[in-house]
């Protein structure tokens, strides 16, 4: 017995292999027909009418936000379970979570910082990369890379304009090795 998606009523299509990553955008070829997700039929993108791709494509929207939910939903549940163990064991996989941070930026505090380390003569206005502020964020892959070109005070100043957040921690299974062929006999 299939089960009803959700949004649409319609049987879902029967879990399939992954497919593999589409080519890139310039390379995609649109000659080739697809599957439609709401019902399992062919599509042939050359022919199907604007109205149906419209379709699709706020459907896979829709079923890529769920899943999203879905997904971070049973990581978070599992994340509880292990609780401050490294790793949490299940059948034979192990569970962990590698955390990382992320910067938070001040973008109001990096301009006058920047505004000051131009007065300073420590970097030039032609060095600040357009897009770097933009009120009121601040692109923080920009930002390191005008760090990273100061040393001691100045960068002691770009560092008091963010702190470290953490991100969401990073799931992984692997499976257990079979340590049983590893011993001597």
């Amino acid at each position: 017995m299939g089960h009803r998606d959700t949004f649409s009523g319609t049987p879902a299509p029967p879990p399939q292999a992954a497919p593999q990553a589409p080519a890139p955008a310039d390379r995609q070829r649109t000659d080739q027909p697809l599957i439609d997700p709401r019902n399992g039929e062919l599509i042939n993108l050359q022919d199907a009418p604007s109205e149906q791709l419209i379709d699709v494509v706020l459907w896979c929207k829709h079923r890529e936000g769920l899943e999203q939910t879905w997904r971070r939903a049973c990581e978070d549940e599992l994340r509880r379970r292990k609780g401050d163990k490294r790793v949490l064991i299940v059948g034979d996989r192990e569970v962990s979570f590698t955390g990382a941070k992320a910067k938070e930026w001040d973008g109001l505090m990096l301009r006058a910082v920047l505004q000051e380390l131009v007065e300073q003569g420590a970097i030039t206005a032609g060095e600040i990369p357009d897009g770097l502020i933009k009120a009121p964020q601040v692109n923080g892959t920009l930002a390191n890379q005008l760090r990273d070109r100061l040393s001691g005070e100045q960068r002691q100043m770009v560092d008091e304009c963010f702190r470290e957040v953490p991100k969401r921690p990073q799931f992984k299974v692997a499976p257990i090795a079979d340590l049983a062929d590893a011993l001597p006999t």
